[in-house]
């Protein structure tokens, strides 16, 4: 059985976490689009190499797909399975982006999107729910004869799914 996973959420929602827990749960292949995205800490591909490398791994048979990237929402809902919407509060996300800011001073770099806190990114954080989740909400109503949505608003829902995931 084919299975196509897509994570979304506000930075600092946990995408990263649980993503990495459905891949060692269920053996799928996993794709950060941070990873993509980004060369190095400076220096991100183009949209249209970003774009033609997510269309080659949406025509896989099976993937997590980790990220927002806005311009990309829509080619990966039409091809996902599950959607899964952690829609945290501001509060915990802007906690957790400086807490993971804080953590990057110890731990080595993996690549992809940089660790940066700055005032851009904190108000993009603070926005997400203005700017980005009535988007999400069409979206869910536009596919969801098509899609399983799954929206994670808590630690303890996240919880709660993981420890359903690992009884199956």
């Amino acid at each position: 059985m084919k299975q196509r996973i897509m994570v979304i959420g506000c930075p600092g929602s946990g995408k990263s976490t649980l993503s990495n827990k459905l891949h060692n749960n269920l053996g799928i292949p996993l794709y950060h689009l941070d990873e993509i995205k980004w060369q190095n800490s400076n220096k991100t591909i183009d949209s249209e190499t970003f774009e033609e490398i997510l269309k080659n791994i949406i025509q896989l048979d099976e993937w997590i797909i980790d990220g927002n990237y806005n311009s990309t929402l829509e080619l990966r809902m039409k091809k996902a399975d599950i959607v899964i919407w952690l829609n945290y509060s501001r509060a915990i996300c802007i906690f957790r982006v400086f807490k993971r800011f804080l953590q990057s001073f110890y731990r080595k770099s993996e690549g992809g999107n940089p660790k940066r806190v700055s005032w851009s990114f904190i108000k993009f954080v603070w926005n997400f729910k203005d700017n980005h989740d009535k988007r999400l909400l069409d979206l869910k109503d536009k596919y969801s004869n098509q899609n399983e949505w799954i929206i994670l608003k808590s630690k303890y829902d996240t919880k709660l799914f993981c420890d359903k995931l690992q009884e199956s």
